[in-house]
């Protein structure tokens, strides 16, 4: 037998899937016979029993694969890329991976591969239908065919989520306005400039990135921020969060500029005011130059004083800026100008407040001179001079004083050895103008009160009064401020009669105000007297003067001397005579010779006082005689027992003279003991010179 193949793929594509038709031809060797049928020997027993169908000589030989491809489908979660146009919400299209899989024979090709959703099956990329599925979980089927026709299909899920994040769009540079309680509550929302998510979009969240108004929760996210007065005129960053639906969110950056627009208001402003220079001085004048030009303390110091203060509200913290300008001049004259200017951080300005205080100059003062003063004799100069005081000013705080003096000096008068008339001057500068005269003559305290007591002018001389004590004590009329109208006790001058107010006199006093109806010229003068009185004689020393003649001559010029005087007033006022044997007066005497001469001195001070002395004068002869020796002598020793001989010191001299003693008279010796006139030589001394 032989057989004939036809080979055909069963699957196309898959190798080794294959049908084989085998032509059989049997022949019979022994008959010859080709046998090209026979039956379908089921039983394999050779004979063809029923139900064995007859068959040619055709066999189909198959090698098939009846099993179907396995899937390893998973759960799987894809996101939305169509964007939802309201009211319709966002799908999505994505591509459906197909799961992996395996197949035992003839695999499974991309076009037999598919994916069934909900909505149809998927493109051939795996591709959801249109329009989509929305966001959700959805059962999905996959089918795998293979070449030869075996189906396989899985399930899962399919969740359909928006991870896409929103497209945050922000304001980048946002203005807000300070309301008048100095904050403003923004929403989120004011920052938005469009932002948008692809399927939907749920909120909005800002924060800001610090907080300099302290507020609870600035700096977190929520539905708003805050902004203060701190922040006015400055640039604050704040962070826009946009959510959508699934969670997601985005941020983007403003930049805030906020704004105070809210003007202050000035709702008190202190009114002008007038006050005295005696105010000024005696309350501010110290603490103000303490404040050294600072202006906030000197709107102080006026504020503790009464003077108000400026008061202005605005919708923020206000501190207003202050200027206090003060022209006084040294008079007490002139005004304190207080200005005050109110500006918010953000530059805002209220109505600016002005106040001027005007400070008047009031010219009543008063001026008390120093008594009259008695002193003994033998007073310390420097004593008296300090005793003599300086005149005592009274509300002089607003004037300009310059106090003067000039001393005249009686060396001759009557009850005193001396009298020293001290001419006070009191100029006040403020007051005087450029005319420096006495154009109103004062009246002294007590010569007011003696015109209001009903008595006429002139005073009585001391140590009579006047009409002064009748009432004990007009207080209009104090100018002094010492209580009464009587002398203190030791006054020489009561004190009323040396006290003075400017300009005042008996005629324009009226005692009411400061000024007590003066008309001040700023000038006052007072004569103040000094005494020095003695009763003690001058003190005389009389040393014995002494003349030397020292030339040639035998005489001298004798002018006598004073002697030392010892008196309180001084030597110079101490009148002092003399006489003597050489006659009346100090002389010069010519020609007086060696000797001894009476002298008396006679002293008289400028107070009467006087007395005397007696000494002795002396002209002496101090020029010494002129010696003449010979250069030498030569002696024998004379033949006595024992043998010497006795030299005289007139032996030697060759002429010797004197400007007073003759030559006769002079007086030799051989040292200044002049009873050392000789000497005794023996034969020791032979061929020496003693």
């Amino acid at each position: 037998y032989v057989h004939f193949d036809v080979v055909t793929n069963t699957c196309t594509g898959a190798q080794g899937l294959i049908k084989i038709t085998r032509t059989w031809t049997v022949l019979d060797w022994c008959t010859g016979q080709v046998i090209l049928s026979g039956f379908d020997d089921r039983n394999g027993n050779g004979i063809q029993d029923p139900g064995e169908v007859n068959e040619d000589n055709v066999q189909i030989i198959e090698v098939i694969d009846d099993k179907p491809p396995v899937l390893f489908a998973s759960d799987l979660t894809l996101g939305t890329n169509i964007p939802g146009q309201h009211p319709q919400p966002c799908r999505s299209r994505e591509k459906i991976p197909f799961p992996p899989l395996v197949d035992n024979c003839s695999g499974v090709p991309a076009s037999n591969r598919k994916i069934f959703t909900p909505i149809g099956e998927t493109s051939s990329n795996g591709t959801i239908p249109f329009p989509g599925l929305e966001p959700g979980t959805y059962t999905i089927t996959y089918q795998a065919t293979d070449r030869c026709g075996n189906v396989a299909t899985a399930t899962a899920n399919l969740t359909i989520v928006d991870d896409d994040i929103p497209i945050a769009v922000c304001d980048e540079i946002t203005e807000v306005n300070l309301s008048s309680d100095g904050l403003a509550e923004v929403e989120a929302s004011v920052f938005d400039d469009g932002s948008y998510d692809n399927c939907c979009f749920d909120r909005m969240e800002v924060r800001r990135m610090s907080d300099p108004c302290g507020i609870p929760g600035n700096t977190a996210f929520g539905p708003s921020v805050t902004f203060c007065c701190a922040d006015a005129g400055t640039a604050v960053q704040v962070v826009l969060r946009v959510y959508d639906c699934s969670g997601n969110y985005n941020e983007c950056m403003v930049q805030v500029i906020v704004n105070d627009k809210q003007t202050p208001v000035l709702v008190d402003c202190p009114g002008p005011r007038s006050i005295t220079c005696d105010f000024y001085w005696e309350n501010l004048e110290a603490d103000l130059d303490l404040c050294a030009g600072d202006p906030r303390c000197m709107d102080e110091v006026l504020s503790a004083h009464g003077f108000g203060d400026a008061q202005f509200v605005d919708n923020c913290d206000l501190e207003p800026e202050v200027n206090v300008f003060v022209n006084v001049d040294q008079c007490g004259e002139g005004t304190i100008t207080r200005t005050w200017v109110a500006t918010d951080p953000a530059g805002n300005s209220a109505t600016p407040c002005s106040q001027v205080i005007q400070v008047s100059h009031v010219s009543d003062w008063a001026v008390e001179f120093p008594d009259d003063l008695e002193f003994d004799c033998g007073t310390d100069p420097g004593t008296i001079y300090d005793a003599i005081g300086e005149p005592t000013l009274f509300r002089e705080s607003c004037e300009l004083i310059a106090v003067s003096y000039e001393d005249e000096l009686f060396d001759v008068v009557q009850d005193a050895c001396f009298k020293l008339v001290r001419h006070w001057t009191v100029i006040n500068w403020c007051v005087v103008g450029e005319e420096v005269d006495d154009e109103v003559v004062e009246n002294s305290e007590a010569e007011i009160v003696h015109t209001l007591n009903g008595c006429t002018l002139p005073l009585p001389p001391l140590p009579q009064q006047g009409c002064v004590f009748f009432p004990p004590l007009r207080p209009e009329a104090d100018l002094n401020f010492d209580g009464d109208h009587t002398a203190e006790p030791g006054d020489l001058v009561p004190n009323d009669r040396r006290t003075f107010q400017d300009g005042l006199t008996a005629a324009n006093f009226t005692g009411v105000g400061a000024l007590r109806g003066a008309q001040p010229d700023g000038f006052i003068t007072y004569q103040q007297v000094v005494k020095v009185v003695d009763e003690t004689a001058p003190i005389l020393t009389c040393a014995p003067p002494k003349f030397p003649i020292t030339d040639n001559s035998c005489s001298a010029t004798v002018e006598i001397p004073l002697p030392t005087i010892e008196d309180c007033v001084g030597a110079q006022n101490v009148t002092v005579s003399v006489e003597s044997d050489l006659g009346q007066g100090f002389g010069p005497f010519d020609d007086v010779p060696p000797g001894e001469y009476l002298v008396r001195y006679t002293a008289m001070d400028n107070c009467g006082n006087s007395s005397a002395c007696e000494t002795t004068l002396e002209v002496l002869d101090k020029k010494k005689p002129t010696p003449v020796c010979k250069n030498g002598i030569v002696v024998a020793i004379m033949p006595s027992n024992p043998p010497m001989v006795e030299i005289w010191a007139s032996d030697f001299n060759d002429g010797s003279f004197d400007n007073c003693t003759p030559a006769e008279e002079l007086i030799f010796s051989f040292s200044q003991d002049t009873t050392d006139r000789s000497i005794l030589l023996d034969c020791d001394d032979l061929q020496s010179q003693p």
